[in-house]
């Protein structure tokens, strides 16, 4: 069996050509007519060079930070000879780009960087396609962040990948294992608005030290989707870091701190238990958050907040399956009682829900419930990740939740 090929490399010196020549350029009114959905102007302006910026790379690729010339030198493989090696990647969704913005807010900088760092940017025709930002993968595709390993832990891409988004994967793992850093960071934003906060399969203290650096809340789960942070039960110690909102210029701030954070920790290697104890002791902790799905075939809508609290019949008045309100996600990390009310249905339209746990298939039951037209909550709840994206909300979930909060 032969070993799958790497990603492309390029050298500090290469990408801040690449990004020079992208800010040298005029901002085309197509990047600003789809920009301006989202942020501020310096926010709409930093998406628009991002994008001429990924134009210029050969495509999926791995970012060296550090100079030729540093204190972290390359072999004649063209690795990092020094013992600490970090890896951060971003982009794996296309529409989240909180992850690149702070690279390249990086490479702005003359940043002394301890030990070797690198960069992968996963998915550059994902967030290319159409409107940039604003898939998650390409149609008709498959969402990248799914296809690192199946559920049972056994590796979907191989030597003949079933796919290109499979193909893509291994290529991913193959520069992982080429690079074999000490540590993974995988930046992302959430696809609603909402604080920051980490995800990782594993809650010790490299796990949580790694976290501090950019937030102090973390989930932990043992739900198993073919995400790459599942890599941390593997091979490496591996986080992912939700930054925030996509629209919300505070993510790329929190994004490009704790990466700066990150490229700066001293030491042989990216982070020893004994100097990240102080800041895991602080870190605040959620296990096994649970899934709120919906069939492909929902008819979902979000509808102005005020129309939505004033009419329960919205769901049946507009002759959908499900209504939610244009600030849904103002329930993200929020606690919220028994009998809150969460959405508007069709009574008829409640077998399209299916809650996913860790452990499988569990019944929405037990968790909601239908009071005429409203979906309410049947314990004390706490919800993440809600979306306000209805292509999101059906390809991927609605939310996750903890209930008994």
């Amino acid at each position: 069996m032969t070993t799958p090929a790497g990603l492309p490399s390029l050298t500090l010196s290469q990408a801040r050509a690449l990004l020079a020549e992208a800010e040298s350029q005029p901002v085309e009114q197509a990047y600003k007519a789809v920009a301006e959905a989202d942020g501020d102007a310096v926010l709409r302006r930093e998406r628009a060079i991002a994008a001429r910026f990924l134009r210029l790379l050969p495509g999926p690729c791995m970012l060296h930070l550090n100079d030729e010339n540093g204190e972290s030198p390359s072999g004649s493989s063209g690795l990092p000879t020094a013992a600490s090696r970090r890896l951060v990647i971003t982009l794996l969704h296309g529409n989240e780009p909180s992850g690149l913005l702070a690279l390249l807010r990086l490479l702005r900088m003359n940043l002394q960087i301890h030990g070797s760092v690198a960069c992968i940017i996963a998915n550059p025709a994902a967030a290319l396609h159409e409107q940039p930002f604003h898939h998650r993968f390409l149609p008709g595709r498959r969402d990248l962040n799914r296809c690192f390993f199946s559920p049972n832990g056994v590796t979907k891409a191989g030597a003949v990948p079933v796919d290109d988004d499979f193909a893509l994967a291994e290529a991913i793992l193959a520069s992982i294992r080429e690079y074999a850093p000490d540590s993974l960071v995988d930046i992302h934003n959430t696809s609603g608005k909402g604080p920051a906060f980490a995800v990782s399969v594993c809650d010790d203290v490299c796990h949580k030290a790694l976290t501090a650096l950019w937030t102090c809340d973390m989930i932990v789960t043992d739900l198993r989707l073919g995400a790459l942070m599942e890599l941390s039960e593997r091979s490496v110690p591996t986080v992912t870091i939700e930054c925030g909102g996509v629209g919300d210029s505070n993510a790329v701030l929190i994004a490009c701190e704790g990466l700066r954070r990150y490229c700066q920790i001293p030491g042989q290697r990216a982070l020893e238990p004994d100097a990240g104890a102080e800041q895991a002791m602080q870190t605040r902790v959620f296990r096994n958050p649970m899934r709120l799905q919906l069939e492909a075939s929902t008819a979902i809508a979000y509808c102005d907040a005020v129309d939505y609290h004033q009419n329960e019949r919205i769901a049946v008045d507009l002759g959908e399956d499900i209504v939610l309100a244009e600030d849904a996600d103002s329930l993200n990390f929020g606690a919220v009682g028994p009998d809150t009310v969460i959405a508007r249905m069709r009574p008829e339209a409640v077998g399209k829900l299916s809650v996913k746990s860790h452990i499988g298939v569990a019944s929405v039951t037990d968790y909601f419930g239908l009071r005429g037209y409203d979906l309410v909550t049947k314990h004390s709840t706490r919800f993440f990740m809600m979306t306000t994206r209805a292509d999101i909300a059906l390809s991927d979930c609605l939310c996750y939740f903890i209930a008994n909060e």
